[in-house]
């Protein structure tokens, strides 16, 4: 599993239009890095959990942090009290890839 079942991040040509393999929580982390500074600016509660060891996706890095950074605005614009982003792998049925669902 992870990495090396995919060789090096730095390796991958695996680009189709502009998409290209990407570690979503990778891509998010800075974004939640800046929210949390703005959150703690407001007084909002602010969690973050990102996966470590998640499989790539074939995504635009533009694209889901932009998606991603429209969520936690508006969570800092309308939410009140605690604002948590998750990331974490699914399987394609939609569990957590554990076995219990």
């Amino acid at each position: 599993g992870g990495l090396a079942q995919y060789g090096t991040r730095a390796a991958l040509p695996a680009l189709l239009g502009h998409r290209a393999l990407l570690w979503v929580p990778d891509a998010v982390r800075p974004l939640a890095h800046s929210f949390a500074q703005l959150a703690d600016e407001t007084g909002v509660r602010f969690e973050m959990r990102l996966a470590g060891e998640t499989p790539p996706v074939l995504a635009s890095q533009r694209e889901v942090r932009e998606g991603v950074s429209n969520l936690l605005d508006n969570a800092l614009r309308y939410g009140t009290g605690l604002v948590a982003l998750s990331v974490d792998a699914v399987d394609a049925a939609g569990g957590d890839g554990d076995g219990d669902d």
